[in-house]
């Protein structure tokens, strides 16, 4: 499995310190999410957007469940806070619903390592209140064996081993993240450049270091003779999907079982050296009937389908589809920016 998740927080506004937009939409890609009321979108760490959780906050930002039973997990995140004196929980891993490790940032600074409730550890070093810093969180699961460690900003700063890193869990593995606002008057909490991995498979299974999530967006359709939906407006499909926020306006119409709609996207930024892995979000709506939704990467001129999804009536459905590596017409390889640029990427319908 390796790579399971990415997020930029890119797609869910437009403006500068204004909520989520539309309404609902967190909720949308995450099982638990913070009232909307109570977090902001603003410039994130390299660009694009960021997550800000206002005090007083009602809940984390919980991720769905991985499919994933293996007993390491890392998690990398940009944080910042905007005020210090104040001890307050940044991130949890979760074993299914039941909460394992814990990191809090104290009120020195400092980041601090729970399992179950009980300390484990703290880092010497502290961050500064209102500079962005990039934490990784590597734990493997264990009852006695356990490891943890942190790195900030590529700089090892905890290194735990024979520790007891289960918990009060029934497995030993961790499967599902949250991060947190403050809950009460104190601190803003900033978020950015997610992404989480276990130790499974060949590649994207150990720390990343540092990483930069940035959107790209659909600028055509494709040539192929597989362009096949109905648009509710005009000929060309990508532009009814190209939004930088999901706008619920623009939509295609299916007419027939399997059918394709593929689009070309924009050339990555020429600063990128290093892709290690795409997360493809599609985001639906039916307003009548039934069907199943299967995302579909094209490389090297090969059809690649992801994970089926089934959409009902009454509400959208956004589906996010890891890809860690380039499946390049079946011998997978690891992306890069010239792969990004020349894919493909897109939808079947199935009723």
């Amino acid at each position: 499995m390796a790579l399971l998740w990415i997020e930029g927080f890119e797609t869910y506004g437009d403006t500068i310190d204004a909520a989520p937009s539309p309404g609902g939409i967190i909720a949308r890609r995450y099982s638990v999410s913070n009232a909307e009321s109570q977090t902001r979108l603003v410039a994130g760490r390299t660009g694009g957007r960021a997550y800000r959780t206002l005090p007083f906050g009602v809940g984390g930002l919980t991720s769905v469940i991985f499919p994933t039973t293996d007993s390491v997990m890392v998690i990398g995140f940009s944080f910042k806070y905007s005020v210090g004196g104040y001890s307050t929980k940044i991130v949890s891993l979760y074993g299914g619903i039941i909460e394992g490790v814990t990191m809090d940032l104290n009120a020195a600074g400092r980041l601090v390592v729970y399992v179950s409730g009980s300390w484990r550890g703290m880092t010497t070093v502290s961050l500064l209140p209102n500079e962005w810093f990039y934490i990784e969180m590597r734990v493997y699961t264990h009852a006695s064996t356990g490891t943890f460690t942190v790195h900030v900003n590529n700089t090892q700063v905890l290194d735990l081993s024979g520790i007891d890193t289960m918990g009060d869990k029934f497995n030993a593995w961790h499967n599902a993240f949250a991060v947190w606002p403050h809950p009460s008057a104190g601190p803003n909490m900033f978020y950015d450049d997610i992404y989480v991995l276990d130790g499974s498979g060949s590649s994207q299974n150990s720390r990343l270091g540092p990483q930069r999530v940035t959107a790209i967006l659909p600028d055509g359709d494709s040539s192929a003779s597989d362009d096949l939906w109905d648009r509710s407006t005009g000929t060309d499909g990508y532009v009814l999907v190209d939004e930088g926020q999901e706008l619920d306006t623009g939509d295609s119409v299916y007419t027939n079982v399997a059918e394709k709609q593929m689009f070309t996207y924009e050339a990555l930024d020429a600063s990128v050296d290093t892709v290690n892995g795409i997360a493809v979000i599609t985001d639906v709506n039916m307003d009548s009937g039934t069907m199943d939704l299967t995302p579909v990467i094209r490389s090297n001129s090969v059809d690649t389908d992801g994970t089926l999804v089934g959409v009902v009536v009454g509400g959208y459905v956004m589906h996010t589809h890891i890809a860690g590596q380039d499946p390049y017409g079946g011998s997978p390889q690891n992306w890069d920016a010239s792969a990004v640029n020349a894919a493909e990427f897109g939808f079947k319908s199935t009723l």
